[in-house]
C-alpha cells in the first residue's frame, strides 16, 4: 500500500451497490497484481459478518499475509445485520480489532443503505452510528468513509459518459441522455448496457442515439415517448400498434406505470410553460436532462393543462377498475389511446 495514505479500514456505504462492488473488485485486482495470481486468492477473504462471531472476524483480520511482499484483503459483508451489532461489548471489541489491524491488511466494510434526503442522510448508517462516529473521531487516519450515492437522473448522462470512458469507449452526449432515460439511475444495469453497445460497435466509434435505441433491451420508456407522440398527432393506428408491441414485451402492470409517469411529467411541463417558462426551466424544475426536456416541451404544447389533468384522472380510474375486477389494463389502455388519438385529429 506504499505511495498512498494507509487507510486500513474502508467503510463503503450508500445506495449505489454497483459502485461499492466495483471498489471492492478494484482492491481484489490490486492484490492479485502484487502477488502470484495463482495463489493471490489465499490473501483475499470475504466473510458473511451477519452470521460471524467475533472470534471468526478476529481470526480473519489477524492472520499474517502468506507472502512476504503481499497484502491481505478482508471484506466484512452484511456487518450491520449481525445480531450482536447493537451490543456495546461487541462494538468495543470490533473497534479495538480495527484499530489493531496489521499494516499489511486492509478491511473493507460494505454497507448497502437507503438514502432518505440530504438533510437526514441514510436510513441505517447515520452519523450517530458507532462506526461512523469512530471513523470521524478516534479512527481518523485508520479508517476512510467512502459514500457511494446513486447519481440523480439529471447526472446520469455524465455518469454514462465517464463510465464509458473508463471502459475505453465513447458515448456521445445525446446517446448518454437516451440511455439514461431508458435505464434511469440503475448503475449496474447501465454498465451492462454500455458494455453491450460498445462491444457491438467493437469500440471502433462513439455510441450514438440510434445505437442505444436499437441495442438496449429495456426500451419501454423510449417507446412511451413515441407512443405519446403518435397520440398527439392523431395517429390512432400507429399509437395502438406501439401499445400492442409494448404489451407483447412487457406485462400491462409494467407498461401502465410508464404511461402514468409520462402524463405526470407532461402536467408538470405544461405548468412550467403556462408560467412562461422555457425548455431549460423544464429541465431544471423536473430534474431531467435537456434531451428529455425537449421532448416533454414538444409533447406538452399539444395539450392544455385541463386536458392533461383529465387524462391523469382517467388513468387513476383505470387503475382502480383493474384492481377491483373491472376492465383489465390492456383493454382500458387500448380504449384510452383510441379516444385520445381520435380527439387530436
Amino acid at each position: 500500500m506504499s505511495g498512498r495514505q494507509d487507510f486500513r479500514v474502508h467503510i463503503l456505504y450508500g445506495d449505489d451497490l454497483f459502485s461499492i462492488g466495483q471498489a471492492i473488485a478494484a482492491e481484489r485486482a490490486r492484490i492479485r497484481q502484487e502477488t502470484d495470481p495463482a495463489t493471490a486468492d489465499v490473501n483475499i477473504l470475504e466473510l458473511d459478518a451477519s452470521r460471524a462471531k467475533f472470534g471468526e472476524m478476529e481470526s480473519a483480520v489477524m492472520v499474517v499475509s502468506f507472502f512476504q511482499s503481499g497484502h491481505r484483503l478482508v471484506v466484512f459483508d452484511q456487518l450491520l445485520k449481525n445480531r450482536a451489532a447493537g451490543d456495546k461489548g461487541f462494538q468495543k471489541q470490533l473497534l479495538s480489532l480495527l484499530e489493531g489491524i496489521p499494516p499489511t491488511t486492509r478491511v473493507m466494510i460494505p454497507i448497502a443503505d437507503t438514502f432518505i434526503s440530504s438533510k437526514r442522510g441514510y436510513e441505517l448508517f447515520k452519523k450517530t452510528h458507532f462506526l461512523h462516529k469512530w471513523a470521524e473521531g478516534p479512527g481518523k487516519g485508520i479508517a476512510l468513509l467512502r459514500e457511494h450515492h446513486l447519481p440523480t437522473q439529471r447526472d446520469m448522462p455524465q455518469w454514462i459518459i465517464k463510465h464509458a470512458a473508463s471502459l475505453d469507449g465513447v458515448f456521445r452526449p445525446d446517446a448518454a441522455a437516451a440511455l439514461a432515460e431508458l435505464i434511469g439511475t440503475d448503475t449496474a444495469l447501465c454498465h451492462q448496457e454500455i458494455l453491450k453497445v460498445l462491444t457491438y460497435l467493437d469500440f471502433a466509434r462513439p455510441a450514438e442515439v440510434q445505437d442505444v435505441h436499437e441495442l438496449v433491451s429495456y426500451g419501454g420508456i423510449a417507446d412511451i415517448f413515441s407512443l405519446v407522440d403518435s397520440i398527439g398527432l392523431g395517429q390512432t393506428r400507429t399509437a395502438q400498434q406501439m401499445l400492442h408491441r409494448l404489451l407483447e414485451q412487457q406485462d400491462p402492470m409494467e407498461v401502465f406505470p410508464m404511461v402514468v409517469r409520462q402524463f405526470r411529467l407532461l402536467i408538470r411541463a405544461r405548468e412550467v410553460l403556462d408560467q412562461g417558462g422555457s425548455q431549460q426551466q423544464i429541465a431544471v424544475r423536473l430534474e431531467v436532462h435537456p434531451f428529455v426536456a425537449e421532448k416533454l416541451e414538444r409533447q406538452a404544447r399539444r395539450y392544455g393543462i385541463s386536458q392533461l389533468i383529465t387524462i391523469y384522472q382517467r388513468l387513476l380510474e383505470m387503475d382502480v377498475a383493474n384492481k377491483s375486477g373491472g376492465m383489465p389494463l390492456d383493454a382500458s389502455l387500448d380504449l384510452l389511446i383510441f379516444d385520445l388519438s381520435t380527439a387530436h385529429r
